[in-house]
């Protein structure tokens, strides 16, 4: 369903629900039309605040754009949701589109609002803290909100996916257990970002490419990255069975070994 649909809905609501008095008009039960996602992600600069958008719906073409912009006014972030290309020429199959938008903020509770072009807007705040990243948007006309706490993810970890894993082979539960020692610390349970989360201390790692049936993963609290990676390339010199595919909360890189 594109945007433009929604005006239908909202006329069809105000039939029935809406003040005559049309300074008055409120919209009741908008269907939502995007899911939205308090998010963080990886660059080279660090980590940072990002909303994770995706259509509430399977979209003819998954390889359509969510068109958005992001405005400040006042002091208040607006993120507009304006439409959802359409291509004729589909590259890809139907699905959802989803889209990462990066948000600047500081310490402390920003004004945000969510809007769906002119039609509806969403108030709320935005908190930042020293551990985590709040979304409150008590209202949700024409969205739908998803996940709305993010843990803020500490510049000293590596964190991904081991391929290859065999725990029975004492070659392959020796390496992990030599990594252990590198480990200088848990993360909180929680979300981190849109494939990462944590879960009874355990690493639970989620990304688009397919990854093998025997599996681990894993996160690493480093004091020394280089030293880790190095330790692992020169055991894989010598028992070439696994690989790793990890990456550097500090500045996003992806690492494969």
């Amino acid at each position: 369903m594109k945007i433009e649909n929604l005006l239908l809905l909202i006329i069809l609501g105000c039939l029935a629900s809406c003040s005559k008095n049309a300074s008055d008009l409120e919209v009741l039960n908008l269907e939502g039309e995007f899911v939205i996602n308090a998010d963080q992600r990886f660059t080279e600069n660090g980590s940072a605040f990002s909303y994770y958008i995706t259509t509430a719906n399977d979209q003819e073409c998954q390889s359509s754009e969510i068109v958005y912009r992001l405005l400040d006014v006042e002091g208040e972030l607006n993120l507009i949701l304006e439409d959802i290309t359409q291509i004729e020429n589909c590259p890809s199959d139907a699905g959802k589109v989803e889209a990462y938008i990066p948000v600047s903020i500081v310490e402390g509770k920003t004004d945000v609002s969510i809007s769906l072009r002119n039609v509806v807007k969403n108030k709320g705040t935005l908190e930042s803290t020293a551990t985590q990243y709040k979304l409150d948007l008590p209202n949700s006309e024409g969205i739908i909100i998803g996940n709305s706490v993010v843990n803020k993810m500490p510049e000293d970890v590596l964190f991904g996916v081991v391929t290859g894993v065999n725990l029975q082979d004492p070659v392959m539960q020796n390496l992990l257990d030599s990594l252990d020692q590198f480990n200088q610390g848990s993360l909180t349970d929680g979300y981190y970002t849109s494939y990462f989360s944590v879960s009874d201390g355990e690493a639970n790692f989620l990304d688009d490419t397919p990854t093998p049936a025997e599996h681990k993963d894993v996160y690493y609290r480093l004091e020394n990255k280089e030293a880790f990676i190095d330790f692992i390339r020169a055991y894989k010199e010598n028992h070439n069975i696994f690989g790793f595919r990890l990456r550097d909360s500090a500045n996003g890189e992806l690492i494969l070994i």
